[in-house]
């Protein structure tokens, strides 16, 4: 992707911000991004459909993350700034 926009293959990538942010850092290639989002997307976890206690968990530990900043830690630990 990142090739494809250096050699003027291609004119501009639609993607995950946090993603064409790291994507864009590592490859040190020029970003530009819209006013407005075109869609927002949601990131899953598969889990079995009979064990709703997991989803349950899961969720739970997921907000708690988002509530205390956890998330956002991580984020920028693997993405860098976002």
């Amino acid at each position: 992707m990142t090739n494809a926009v250096e050699n003027g293959e291609v004119d501009a990538v639609i993607g995950h911000e946090m993603y064409l942010e790291h994507i864009s850092t590592k490859c040190n290639v020029q970003k530009r991004y819209l006013d407005e989002k075109l869609s927002v997307s949601y990131w899953a976890i598969p889990i079995n459909k009979n064990n709703p206690n997991l989803r349950n968990s899961i969720n739970d530990i997921l907000l708690e993350m988002e509530n205390d900043g956890t998330l956002d830690e991580l984020k920028l630990k693997w993405y860098g700034k976002y």
